[in-house]
């Protein structure tokens, strides 16, 4: 099990897993068949050797911190450069958001007078392992190739750290759709810090 967790919230998690895993496990009230109870006696034992052999439940730690840079450091926002920035590793799901920005939002923002080229305030810039393929297997692969061969997206792939923090400074917009709700992306944390 990993947790992801703030670091001011790490130590009442602790607490109460360290709890939870003290707690001795009762057998239920019912009295169930005799080869359920010689099953659930041997699934405890083989929990509680678990639980031994490791140290308690098998859990990471990683907290949910980054390093704090100087405010100074940082490039004012108005300073920064038009475009969308679009960071993330090439699946099914990123493929949608994708397709969405070039099929939706881009087509919006031409429609109020925005560039679509590169330096244009539409223009979608993409971070990320899988992008730089040939997109041969990709459900979207038309919209992404016909978006390139425009000039519409600058697909950069995968780049150093460095390059990355550079270029979370250097966008004003990080566009980040999210279509499966499943929380909170760090991404978008570093854009709003």
């Amino acid at each position: 099990t990993i947790f992801t967790v703030a670091t001011e919230d790490s130590e009442m998690i602790k607490a109460k897993l360290a709890a939870a895993a003290a707690q001795p496990m009762t057998p239920p009230a019912a009295s169930p068949p005799a080869t359920a109870v010689a099953h659930s006696a041997l699934a405890l034992a083989a929990h509680r050797e678990r639980q031994q052999r490791c140290g308690g439940p098998n859990v990471v730690w990683v907290p949910y911190v980054d390093t704090l840079v100087d405010k100074a450091s940082l490039k004012p926002f108005m300073e920064r450069e038009d475009g969308l920035l679009y960071l993330g590793g090439r699946h099914a799901i990123a493929e949608m958001g994708v397709a969405w920005m070039l099929q939706e939002v881009q087509p919006a923002a031409k429609s109020v007078g925005a560039q679509l080229v590169e330096h244009g305030r539409g223009h979608l810039v993409i971070i990320g392992p899988g992008w730089d393929d040939e997109l041969v297997h990709s459900s979207v692969g038309g919209v992404l190739l016909t978006a390139r061969r425009q000039g519409r997206i600058s697909i950069l792939g995968t780049i150093s750290d460095k390059k990355l923090a550079e270029s979370m400074q250097r966008y004003r917009v990080l566009a980040a759709p999210a279509f499966n709700m499943t929380g909170v992306a760090t991404k978008n944390i570093h854009a709003l810090a």
